[in-house]
């Protein structure tokens, strides 16, 4: 905690109080020298972190949301675009991942459609094209399918692999 005043301060002096870059006060932002030198508060000043999305730099005299699309720093002096993957909107308190089938817009700022033949699974930071040739995204483009007709053979008979399942006339893993 820093003060505004030059030391040594005499009695009944009134002091102003700031915190540094990253902090915001809270509690008194003044308080008076009495005679036998202690500080007088009604409520102890303490410096205290700024909250998450949130910042203060160099002469601001409170903390400040992130615009959009940024998140703050881990010391709050500054705000930082979202990491790959994430995004932001006003309210949000901090950078959150997008969900599957979708990606953040070109300016992180919410979360749009994967592209026509890509997808975005829960673990993917980026939508991404099916890795193999017979396979397309699933219509919520969170996963990929192989899509063909049912087995003619007996269910009892079909064994695509572990993992592997049918939903609505498509097999994926």
């Amino acid at each position: 905690m820093r003060t505004d005043g030059v030391f040594p301060v005499t009695k009944w002096t009134a002091v102003s109080l700031s915190c540094d870059p990253g902090f915001r006060l809270t509690g008194d932002v003044t308080v008076t020298c009495s005679e036998d030198t202690e500080y007088l508060y009604s409520i102890e000043p303490r410096c205290v972190l700024c909250p998450e999305g949130k910042y203060k730099s160099v002469g601001m005299a409170e903390c400040e949301p992130c615009q959009p699309g940024k998140d703050s720093t881990p010391d709050r002096t500054n705000c930082v675009e979202c990491s790959e993957g994430y995004y932001r909107t006003n309210g949000m308190t901090t950078c959150a991942l997008c969900d599957p089938g979708k990606e953040p817009s070109t300016n992180k700022e919410t979360c749009v459609e994967c592209p026509e033949g890509k997808y975005r699974a829960a673990d993917m930071l980026q939508c991404n094209p099916c890795a193999q040739r017979d396979k397309e995204p699933t219509p919520d483009k969170s996963a990929c399918a192989y899509y063909c007709d049912e087995p003619t053979v007996p269910e009892a008979m079909f064994n695509p692999g572990p993992g592997a399942e049918w939903w609505q006339g498509q097999l994926s893993w």
